[in-house]
């Protein structure tokens, strides 16, 4: 949903446009804070399943698989929504960007989703 907000907006406003309405009024990078809820749930969902079902020890091995896989695609979106972020902090709230108060009002009041500490 927030692929097709974000290509609405822009095709409206331009290539270059801030997109702040929406789901992004909620979240700033929607795709990759959903991404990371569904992994992180899927495991969730695979462990209350397998200790309801009495299958933990006969399970275990893809239970750990699981969480391994989720911790690595995590990593991975955790690092894309860190890398987004930056970018659009020097597209969007630069001196010279014409979104720049925007941009500042809306990093102020819209949660970014989980990102990696940035590096001073």
């Amino acid at each position: 949903i927030g692929d097709l907000q974000k290509t609405f907006a822009k095709a409206r406003d331009g290539p270059d446009a801030l997109v702040t309405g929406g789901l992004f009024s909620l979240l700033r990078h929607p795709n990759y804070t959903g991404e990371m809820l569904l992994w992180t749930s899927s495991v969730v969902t695979a462990f209350v399943t397998a200790v309801a079902t009495g299958t933990v020890a006969t399970a275990g091995g893809w239970l750990v698989l699981s969480v391994l896989g989720a911790v690595g695609i995590n990593f991975v979106l955790l690092q894309a929504s860190t890398g987004l972020e930056k970018k659009q902090k020097e597209k969007y709230g630069a001196e010279t960007s014409p979104s720049k108060d925007a941009y500042g009002a809306w990093t102020k009041n819209v949660w970014s989703g989980p990102v990696l500490p940035q590096k001073s």
